[in-house]
């Protein structure tokens, strides 16, 4: 079984994002970080957030990912970012926040999940105007699927041949680690497939941290493999 980690809302560094990174890379694991481009401000961050994507795994993969989550993460009444907004909008946001990765960060960026889990069929289409992007992460409950260009992974690794796939959000939790959900399920878990553990590493006290470690220890004990999105969409295409 494959675990992917995404984590969300990473703007400027701060203590509790440096405090994650390193528990990532002392358990020899990787993750992936979402960032919301418009909040990352600082040269300082900036820097940082370069010099980490150089980090690498025994296999030379990055240790963290970094991926489009969005320009301003966005929200008012009805309204997010992704969602009740227009065609225009969307693909302007895409862009802007493409760029970003390209100009200020120099990472190639190919994936990306919008805020609060939610996306409108005119995030499908501005995704089109954005084709480096070749991988969705999505919670099924709260996002619009489109099925013609994005192939939902689902089966067993050797039966995709998409080039643009989608990857399903098992567990989400927002200020904490949904550890209880994963120890009830961790024994029916698909050992051919994958799972997308959804967190928010800048909000979390302690005790958050303490569960983070036993979630990684409950995982390992299961002898999976850590990969970031990029690496298991390469682990697909073989």
């Amino acid at each position: 079984m494959v675990v992917i980690i995404k984590a969300d809302d990473l703007g400027n560094m701060t203590p509790n994002w440096e405090r994650f990174i390193h528990m990532v890379e002392k358990n020899n694991i990787c993750a992936s970080i979402g960032i919301i481009t418009s909040q990352v401000t600082s040269h300082n961050s900036i820097q940082e957030i370069k010099e980490i994507a150089n980090h690498q795994q025994i296999n030379g993969e990055p240790i963290i990912e970094f991926w489009n989550h969005g320009y301003d993460h966005f929200a008012e009444l009805n309204k997010t970012e992704f969602w009740g907004t227009s065609v225009r909008y969307q693909i302007k946001h895409l862009q802007k926040s493409q760029q970003f990765f390209t100009d200020s960060l120099g990472i190639h960026c190919v994936t990306f999940s919008t805020p609060f889990n939610k996306t409108s069929a005119e995030t499908y289409q501005a995704l089109t105007k954005s084709p480096d992007i070749d991988i969705l992460m999505t919670a099924q409950k709260t996002e619009i699927y489109e099925k013609e260009k994005w192939v939902e992974v689902t089966k067993k690794p050797s039966k995709y041949n998409s080039f643009r796939i989608r990857l399903n959000i098992q567990f989400l939790s927002v200020s904490d680690i949904p550890l209880n959900k994963i120890k009830k399920h961790i024994s029916s878990m698909n050992s051919n497939g994958y799972v997308v553990v959804q967190i928010h590493p800048n909000l979390w006290d302690e005790k958050d941290f303490s569960d983070f470690q036993d979630m990684i220890d409950l995982f390992k004990q299961k002898q999976v493999q850590f990969m970031t999105p990029q690496q298991y969409y390469k682990f697909l295409h073989k």
